[in-house]
């Protein structure tokens, strides 16, 4: 469980803080309330001067009587509950599209691809070789552009309704591994362990070979990599905008903490225990207020913490 505190300061500038990770044995509002108190006492923090709270709408949440915020109201009334705003605007998302009989046909059928590709193992690892192979003729052919960063690993990904960004990042990785995809389409096709999957594996691939009919140039490659900035412009534009201008709380920092996992806990560093992680991931997120700080400080503070032989 990653906590994120929201702060006034004494010139009344709000500050966000990433407070650390806390490991829970189970999900369950009781065992999420202790978890919260024990890492609140560990930095000198209480609950009763809590005055909101701010997470998604999951039962095991936002219950009325056995829920985290039931039982924080409990203690402290005075720490009312906030649905994040975020996960808010992502449901409404989904059940708008939802309702909309061409886009839900959309998200069906890339579902049922990501089924039948990802059916198996074995399908994962031919689509693994064939997205390699790709890379590295158009690499070789120029098509390509090579740096750090660029042409990781990937897979197919599923998405999930209260977690934003990820419709758009499935369609980015079915666009992306459209070839590959196709190949083992083709291969199902023709070696499907029975009728009814080499019938839906020719349904698939017609269905794929039209879609792209339709968007012939709308997703290219450099429109995917300028879509980031634009996607800024529009945030900037938004909240500069008056009739956006409504105070509404969003736990999106507590959702990059996650993401920010991705990077300090990697493959080569996949063994760290949670509180080397935890330290880990408040130097790196909270790395403004550490750049502040000398290295001969902390060197002290290294050498002062136990008798050593040597002198930094």
């Amino acid at each position: 469980m990653a906590v994120v505190i929201r702060y006034v300061d004494n010139n009344g500038h709000i500050i966000e803080r990433f407070l650390g990770i806390q490991h829970v044995s189970d999900t369950t509002a009781s065992s999420l309330k202790a978890a919260i108190e024990a890492l609140f006492s560990k930095h000198g923090l209480s609950i009763s001067r809590l005055r909101g709270r701010g997470y998604d709408g999951a039962s095991n949440m936002r219950g009325e009587f056995n829920g985290l915020k039931a039982l924080i109201l409990n203690n402290n009334p005075s720490a009312y509950y906030v649905h994040c705003f975020a996960h808010r605007l992502q449901l409404t998302l989904v059940a708008v599209t939802k309702k909309h009989n061409e886009v839900g046909d959309v998200f069906n059928f890339i579902s049922s691809i990501i089924n039948i590709v990802g059916a198996s193992c074995k399908r994962m690892e031919v689509i693994r070789e064939k997205q390699y192979a790709r890379i590295i003729e158009g690499l070789e052919n120029g098509e390509i552009s090579s740096g750090r960063g660029l042409n990781q690993e990937t897979s197919l990904r599923r998405y999930g309704d209260t977690r934003w960004g990820s419709h758009y990042i499935t369609i980015i990785r079915l666009l992306a591994m459209f070839s590959s995809v196709l190949d083992v389409l083709e291969i199902i096709r023709e070696d499907g362990m029975n009728s009814e999957q080499r019938t839906e594996a020719v349904i698939l691939t017609e269905k794929l070979v039209r879609l792209a009919l339709f968007y012939p140039s709308e997703f290219s490659i450099v429109d995917l990599m300028v879509l980031g900035d634009q996607l800024d412009t529009y945030i900037t534009d938004l909240r500069g905008d008056d009739e956006f201008s409504g105070i509404e709380v969003a736990t999106a920092t507590v959702e990059r903490v996650f993401s920010a996992m991705h990077i300090v806990k990697s493959r080569l560093r996949n063994r760290m225990g949670d509180k080397w992680m935890n330290d880990s991931l408040v130097v790196y997120i909270e790395k403004d207020i550490f750049d502040k700080i000398d290295n001969e400080a902390i060197m002290k503070r290294f050498q002062n913490m136990k008798t050593r032989r040597e002198q930094l």
